[in-house]
């Protein structure tokens, strides 16, 4: 389906399982490079948003191939993060703002920039 024909002018490309593709065939980069492709193919603005919970570092290529990118797991608001896991049984691929913070490293922060 062309989606340049339903008047979409934002797309958000979930890689969600990755880690369940063989390494040597995971290569974000190259499978959102894909989809930017045809994106630009359209002839069309639209916004191309990559989603893969950081994996692959899309910081460091990110905007070479999409407008934005995660870099990590999905938030939520707590202060004590090892206390609203125990009471509310979150899952791992949740994580407190803080935590999201604290685990962000100073390679990651030198490269992240607009994309």
């Amino acid at each position: 389906h062309d989606a340049s024909m339903t008047g979409v002018d934002y797309l958000k490309l979930d890689f969600c399982g990755m880690e369940k593709v063989p390494t040597a065939e995971r290569q974000p980069e190259r499978r959102y490079s894909v989809m930017r492709d045809s994106l630009n193919a359209t002839g069309r603005p639209m916004l191309f948003s990559l989603c893969n919970w950081g994996g692959g570092r899309p910081n460091r290529w990110g905007h070479n191939v999409g407008h934005s990118w995660r870099t990590g797991r999905d938030v939520f608001a707590v202060w004590d993060e090892a206390a609203a896991r125990k009471l509310h049984k979150l899952p791992g691929y949740l994580q407190s703002i803080m935590t999201a913070v604290e685990d962000a490293d100073a390679a990651q922060r030198a490269v992240d920039g607009p994309g």
